[in-house]
């Protein structure tokens, strides 16, 4: 593998940008619930990464009380090769 400079993104803010356009007002306010967990997983990949302890992160069917499941089968998201979601609607997602 070859290194590549990391881009300066902010998965919070990118993750808020996304979810901007949710118009059902109760699941955007639940999907604002979860930043901090998205941040803190963020962080914690980024620990990892710099590692070389990927393979440590857990999976987990969802992040705080949102099922990655109920998100996929409502917005069909998570269908770029780029996302490591599994056949169970399961998603990567770090636990500290």
């Amino acid at each position: 593998m070859w290194p590549v400079e990391r881009p300066e993104i902010d998965a919070g803010e990118t993750f808020q940008t996304c979810i901007s356009r949710v118009r059902d007002l109760h699941l955007r306010r639940r999907l604002i619930s979860v930043r901090p967990d998205i941040e803190a997983a963020a962080a914690d990949y980024e620990l990892k990464a710099a590692d070389g302890d990927l393979h440590l992160i857990v999976t987990a069917d969802s992040v705080g009380a949102i099922l990655i499941r109920f998100v996929v089968a409502t917005w069909g998201c998570y269908k770029s090769p780029l996302v490591a979601l599994s056949h169970f609607g399961t998603l990567k997602v770090s636990r500290s």
